[in-house]
């Protein structure tokens, strides 16, 4: 979701994190949808390995379902930098590895779901 901003004020650097309207907007509404039907099941921002700082925008951990929405893809967010690809792709690995199963989205895309699925 987020988009990271660097602001210098004198000699520091401040990290800002700012979201897109529309990445904020597919937030709300997955989050709608989760606390229609299945609020209890679903936890938010889940850290899913304990090695690792790794977290799922929204995950079931116990039979590890889990959504991702992949913001800033085309306003050069992190998710749109070659360096940040390879370290996602490492953690889809990785929750794959562990048995996790990941329903990846654009905000464009959360936008127009309109039921969970079960699991």
């Amino acid at each position: 979701f987020p988009v990271t901003i660097i602001i210098k004020r004198g000699i520091y650097l401040y990290s800002v994190i700012v979201m897109s309207e529309e990445s904020e907007r597919a937030k709300q509404h997955i989050e709608f949808l989760l606390e229609e039907r299945h609020k209890k099941l679903w936890v938010k921002e889940y850290k899913f390995a304990t090695d690792r700082n790794w977290r799922f925008d929204y995950a079931v951990p116990a039979p590890h379902r889990a959504i991702e929405i992949q913001g800033g893809l085309f306003c050069g967010g992190a998710h749109a930098r070659p360096a940040a690809i390879q370290k996602y792709y490492e953690k889809m690995n990785a929750a794959v590895s562990l048995g996790w199963r990941v329903w990846q989205y654009t905000p464009e895309q959360a936008l127009k779901i309109k039921e969970l699925w079960r699991y």
